[in-house]
């Protein structure tokens, strides 16, 4: 078994400023980088992180190919993960799972995180993602996206309370 994908230092640093933005008392932080600056790679690894102090972790996406980079990154990463996604097998009693956002809309009840990272956040404003996270409100979300508006213009202040 290989090990796991070694951060860059610019991604190191990205996640201490994620670490801290919780730490000061941020529920929803939206993390911006460029496209190609690795944000499955990073969100895979604060991922197995909280994973590692017992936590719950759903991971939020919209399309087939997001699935499955996010759930090849969790595998680089260890983490062992099911998905709430059409055409992918349900098994129970994972603590990570992959969702879908149109599949999980149907089946919210399946499981309830303590962190909900959610992949091209900008999509959170859109009626179906914002049902899906205040269906948790108990639960801490990351943001991760290259663009952080709205086609039209609208930010996300909304859904997300620091920008990293």
């Amino acid at each position: 078994m290989s090990s796991p994908p070694v951060l860059r230092t610019y991604q190191f640093r990205d996640v201490e400023k994620i670490r801290t933005s919780f730490r000061s008392g941020n529920r929803a932080p939206l993390y911006v980088a460029p496209c190609g600056s690795g944000k499955t790679v990073l969100f895979a690894y604060v991922c197995a992180k909280t994973l590692a102090r017992g936590s719950k972790v759903l991971l939020l996406c919209h399309r087939v190919e997001l699935v499955d980079q996010i759930s090849k990154a969790l595998t680089d990463q260890g983490v062992s993960h099911g998905f709430i996604a059409a055409g992918y097998p349900h098994r129970r009693g994972f603590s990570v799972y992959i969702a879908s956002v149109f599949t999980l809309a149907r089946r919210l009840q399946l499981f309830v995180p303590d962190l909900i990272i959610v992949d091209e956040a900008h999509h959170t404003v859109a009626g179906t993602w914002d049902a899906i996270l205040k269906a948790y409100p108990r639960a801490r979300r990351l943001g991760v996206t290259a663009t952080p508006c709205r086609t039209s213009g609208a930010g996300l202040g909304s859904h997300f309370d620091d920008l990293i």
